[in-house]
């Protein structure tokens, strides 16, 4: 009788069993997954390296391709806290690591493919992860991994294919994702150490990927987790039962999404207010965004912030700090003439053919094809040819009275009308109002009316003897946008060509800023770029370093120019791969939304229209 009391079980001994066999959900533990994905090119190497990224980077998976030699004791011991998965490669450089936070339910899938590892991460929608490694000299054949496929999976790691630059390897890989409906996900920067091509990124269905591309290796954020449905499906069963322990759990599970889906949204908004005045997509992002919400009447406006740092909320003090910003920009501007204006410029037909911009009858494809033509014959002739884009800074705004009225009046325009056109444009003023607080007015000493029709049509008949400064290049004009091409001599060698070329390139630039200083029409040399073409394989290296007065001009392989991308090859290639890429994207995620059994009609308006 002792020995059965001592057998049978007691109440804390029953509870504790309970606990142990009713495991806790874990797919409430977070709301996204932090994935690190790093081509490591040999783990013994780089051992430190990795370490050093992922105790800087907290993540909850881990994928490592080319690994190389494995010491499996080493990193069980340096991450106690994750499951190692491990595949082999086919030679002494290859294979791929997969390393998963324990409290994360997964399991492998064996597979006998070097290189690849397939893991089953069981959530609340069960998601299949694939890492893999495409060694370079041997090439992957993409329909093997069809077999392991789910409705919701990812492929992550380096695939050794540029899905841009590629041409037919790109080609077999992506229409290989397309029969899947696979959507591929691309870093914005180039992921390859030895070149400029992106071979690092995802392909996936089912699941929703924001990319963030840093100096090392690529971090993608998985939004895997939907707790507000979680909680919803508790408190209808709580509804149902009666059980206030259920109505608990749901309402703390609800609090924990609301709370991470506020904090991710901070996050994003603080890194897109942090960025909005850089140039590049993540800026173009914000401002496609916010622009709909604008209206004609301004924002609140709290405070304003003084370049020594002071700040003042006075709505008077606002208005005059405002007002001298402005003042300083419209003022008139100080002509300085380093030559004499001893030529007078007689043009009869005033407006060139080359001008397109803000005429009738004159079209921005057809000035874009011409363009193209141009550059195209001159290579044809073995001549190699740099294409010079040209922007000016606040064209429209820096327009110069006294020598616009003057250039007019040498023109043959009847005084008439340049005495309207002088009413219209001397003797503006402006002011700034905050709260209802207005400020001192001001004059405007340069530039045209905004919104006015008339502005364009004056800048471009200011500026219509514009290429008869640089006749050592083609130039091609749309409104206040040059693009110059200049060509090289052609019958002699290829190296002797390149010297004179670049001494035709520099001719033009003095030209060019001879022009701007004589017309007061700044350049903005920042975004003046140069492309060179040319049939031959090789080109100079280094290229040649050019000067606008004391700016250098960056050399680009490509830009876009009139909302058309041209290469250094000029073919249509860099084009329909971005255009394809996107149109990929759009569609994966309406068959995404589509699955999910939350497609609507209007929705479906929506998406079309996008």
């Amino acid at each position: 009788m002792v020995e059965e009391w001592h057998a049978s079980q007691t109440l804390s001994s029953c509870l504790s069993n309970w606990f142990l066999s009713t495991r806790r959900d874990s797919r409430t533990a977070h709301s996204f997954l932090y994935t690190l994905c790093f081509n490591v090119r040999g783990l013994d190497a780089r051992w430190a390296e990795v370490y050093l990224l992922s105790t800087k980077h907290q993540f909850d998976i881990l994928v490592l391709g080319e690994v190389g030699k494995v010491d499996l004791s080493l990193i069980g011991a340096t991450y106690p806290s994750y499951h190692c998965f491990y595949q082999a490669g086919e030679n002494a450089f290859g294979g791929v690591i997969v390393l998963i936070r324990q409290n994360i339910p997964a399991s492998r899938l064996l597979c006998s493919l070097p290189n690849v590892c397939i893991i089953d991460l069981h959530l609340e929608v069960p998601t299949r992860l694939i890492g893999i490694y495409a060694p370079a000299s041997k090439s992957l054949v993409w329909n093997d991994l069809s077999r392991f496929t789910t409705p919701s999976f990812i492929i992550m790691g380096d695939f050794n294919v540029d899905l841009e630059k590629d041409g037919d390897k790109a080609d077999t890989l992506l229409n290989w994702a397309d029969d899947l409906d696979m959507a591929p996900f691309v870093p914005d920067a180039h992921t390859s150490l030895r070149s400029d091509r992106t071979i690092d990124y995802a392909l996936g269905i089912g699941i929703e990927n924001r990319f963030r591309h840093m100096k090392g290796p690529q971090r993608v954020i998985i939004n895997r987790f939907s707790l507000l449905a979680h909680s919803r499906t508790i408190a209808l069963k709580a509804k149902r039962t009666g059980s206030v322990r259920l109505r608990e759990e749901a309402r703390r599970i609800r609090n924990i999404a609301r709370y991470e889906l506020k904090r991710f949204r901070q996050e994003q908004l603080t890194k897109q207010l942090a960025d909005r005045h850089k140039s590049g997509k993540e800026s173009n992002l914000f401002w496609s965004r916010t622009k709909r919400h604008f209206r004609k009447a301004s924002a609140s406006l709290r405070g304003l912030i003084s370049p020594d740092g002071e700040s003042s909320k006075d709505p008077q003090r606002m208005a005059n700090l405002t007002a001298d910003y402005y003042e300083q920009l419209f003022k008139e501007p100080t002509v300085m003439r380093p030559h004499p204006f001893l030529e007078v410029l007689k043009d009869l037909g005033i407006l060139p053919d080359s001008q397109s911009g803000f005429r009738a009858g004159h079209r921005l494809q057809t000035r874009v094809l011409l363009l193209l033509e141009q550059i195209y014959s001159t290579m044809s002739n073995s001549s190699p040819v740099a294409t010079v884009f040209v922007d000016f800074k606040s064209a429209f705004d820096q327009l110069w009275f006294e020598g616009c009225l003057g250039k007019l009046i040498r023109m043959g325009i009847p005084i008439a009308f340049v005495n309207w056109i002088r009413a219209w444009l001397e003797g503006r003023r402006g002011r700034i109002e905050i709260q209802e607080k207005r400020s001192r007015w001001f004059p405007i000493g340069r530039g045209g009316p905004q919104g006015s029709s008339l502005t364009p049509t004056l800048f471009i008949t200011y500026h219509a003897d514009m290429e008869h400064f640089v006749p050592m290049a083609a130039s091609y004009f749309f409104a206040d946008d040059l693009a110059a091409v200049v060509s090289a001599q052609i019958g002699i060698k290829y190296t002797q060509q390149v010297m004179d070329l670049e001494q035709r390139l520099r001719t033009f630039f003095d030209q060019l800023e001879y022009y701007s200083l004589l017309a007061v029409q700044p350049i903005n040399y920042k975004k003046t770029q140069m492309m060179w073409s040319a049939r031959a394989v090789g080109y100079p290296n280094p290229m040649p370093n050019l000067k606008c007065g004391d700016n250098s001009i960056e050399w680009v392989k490509a830009y876009k120019y009139l909302g058309y991308w041209i290469s250094t090859k000029l073919g249509w290639g860099h084009v329909i791969s971005r255009t394809q890429i996107k149109v990929r994207q759009q569609a994966a995620l309406i068959k995404s939304v589509r699955l999910g059994g939350s497609m609507s009609s209007s929705l479906r308006r929506v998406l079309f229209s996008t």
